[in-house]
């Protein structure tokens, strides 16, 4: 699969999308959140609108999907009993 990309905050550039994944992974500096993605605990959208217009680069947008969100109770619980809970109260 081909790929191109064009964002502000990584640059113009063409190749697999694997080779994207990988550049993104080093220009971007949040590796984890293309883990999650791979693993589909979230899902990913660049956020809409132009970046000359907001001023600003667009914005990479996360979302939990249900699956992280059922994977994410399962470790809260986990590491709580590990700790013996938390310090502001139990969830």
């Amino acid at each position: 699969m081909q790929c191109r990309m064009s964002a502000p905050e990584v640059g113009r550039y063409e190749g697999s999308l694997a080779e994207v994944r990988q550049r993104e992974r080093r220009l971007n500096g949040y590796p984890i959140l293309f883990r999650l993605e791979e693993a589909e605990w979230v899902v990913s959208r660049w956020e809409d609108g132009d970046p000359r217009k907001l001023g600003r680069p667009r914005r990479r947008l996360y979302q939990l999907t249900g699956i992280g969100e059922a994977k994410a109770r399962e470790a809260f619980k986990e590491v709580s009993a590990m700790i013996g809970g938390l310090a502001w109260g139990n969830s």
